[in-house]
């Protein structure tokens, strides 16, 4: 049997294949998770596949399809809105929130809930069974998707998600992940010290031993309630074939490998393209260069404090020569803030890409998701990162190690 590895290596060298059908199934957390959800869909339509997309919104806050290139989408949504958006880590990024371990059971609660959704639509199951398909792609943040497409005849079973290696994923693909050495994501320890390696271990213990076991049987039980008690999770995930990782292993720290895993960072990265007229005044209106200054598409205007939006615009003002060109919606009763920051130009959206690539672009204050530390990285920019939440202390601790 191939490995979707091998086949993408066959794709590339050849002009002339049987093109194949693909089961993309993807669970939205982020708009960046559908991004990557785009970029691979994308990749394969460009080599003469044919792609249909399921999509589990987690996230309703994102909203759409993507601009993905899918023959066909189906997408599981909760009845009456999901609570993804009340979570306190999306409600008040800024906040140092004490973690605790009824965090995950919090949202892992949530993808119960539509995992239980998914597993009794018949219209998602028909949706799959209309078709003779040759991969499924999931997204692995649960069990959910493996379970869901092992009731059908793939042959081929890939899983990916739109972060840095997680510890189910390590664990679907049967690798080791040591608490001597690994640090699980979301869940970032200094294991350089005798403390942090012992509470290392604790998160390890929690997760290998309670957390994701548990994840596990709830979802196994809701497969069971609704195909028979011969249902069983643990042959599904012994069918994967192989893992995509939206990362670069160069990025990220050494850890134990397997020749199933594939990292694939920078895949949805797009070539850079020339700035709009407006953009390119901007950027020749500096003496000393442009600082970039984004926390990407999850954390909007109206979830800034309104004291940390005052610093950074008093940080800003200090260094009139340089301009800080800023992703960010006024809110109101804040425009006479920025009334005498002259060099701090604002906008609802920015052309990312496009701006790292610019020489007169000389640096980057981030929340380092990984899109952002991917492409400042690939376009070799120094990085200020402020960390929010999610991978994002972890692509900052990866980041700091590689100086």
């Amino acid at each position: 049997m191939f490995s979707l590895f091998q086949l993408f290596v066959v794709l590339i060298l050849l002009n002339e294949f049987n093109p194949l059908k693909v089961l993309f199934y993807s669970s939205i957390y982020g708009k960046s998770h559908l991004d990557f959800a785009d970029s691979l869909i994308n990749v394969l339509v460009e080599r003469g596949h044919s792609v249909d997309l399921v999509i589990s919104r987690i996230n309703d806050g994102v909203i759409g399809t993507g601009k993905n290139r899918a023959e066909r989408v189906y997408s599981v949504e909760f009845r009456n809105g999901s609570a993804w958006g009340n979570r306190p880590h999306l409600l008040n990024p800024f906040e140092d929130i004490p973690f605790y371990y009824g965090n995950f059971r919090e949202w892992n609660k949530i993808g119960h809930e539509i995992c239980e959704l998914s597993v009794n639509d018949d219209r998602l199951l028909e949706f799959i069974s209309s078709r003779k398909y040759d991969i499924a792609i999931t997204s692995d943040f649960d069990f959910c998707a493996i379970g869901i497409v092992s009731l059908f005849d793939i042959p081929t079973r890939v899983t990916s998600n739109a972060c840095p290696i997680t510890p189910l994923q390590s664990i679907v693909i049967g690798i080791p992940s040591p608490p001597s050495t690994t640090i699980p994501l979301f869940q970032l320890a200094d294991i350089t010290t005798l403390y942090g390696k012992f509470w290392n271990f604790i998160n390890w213990a929690y997760l290998h031993y309670i957390q994701i076991p548990e994840i596990k049987r709830i979802q196994e039980n809701i497969f069971k309630k609704r195909f028979g008690d011969s249902f069983d999770l643990d042959d599904a995930i012994s069918k994967i074939d192989l893992t995509f990782i939206n990362s670069n292993e160069i990025m990220e720290k050494p850890r134990p490998l397997h020749h199933r895993i594939q990292y694939i960072g920078g895949i949805n990265m797009a070539s850079p393209k020339p700035l709009s007229v407006h953009l390119e005044h901007i950027l020749s209106k500096s003496r000393n260069g442009t600082i970039l200054f984004s926390f990407g598409t999850q954390v909007s205007g109206d979830v800034y404090p309104r004291y940390a939006v005052k610093n950074f615009v008093k940080v800003f003002e200090k260094y009139p020569g340089y301009i800080f060109l800023w992703k960010y919606e006024v809110q109101p009763g804040e425009e006479r803030m920025f009334e005498k920051a002259k060099n701090v130009v604002l906008m609802d959206w920015l052309p990312q890409t496009d701006l790292l690539y610019d020489p007169r672009v000389i640096g980057f204050i981030s929340h380092l998701g990984l899109n952002s530390f991917n492409e400042a990285s690939y376009a070799g920019k120094p990085i200020i990162a402020i960390p929010l939440f999610a991978d994002q202390p972890h692509n900052t601790d990866n980041g700091k190690c590689k100086d």
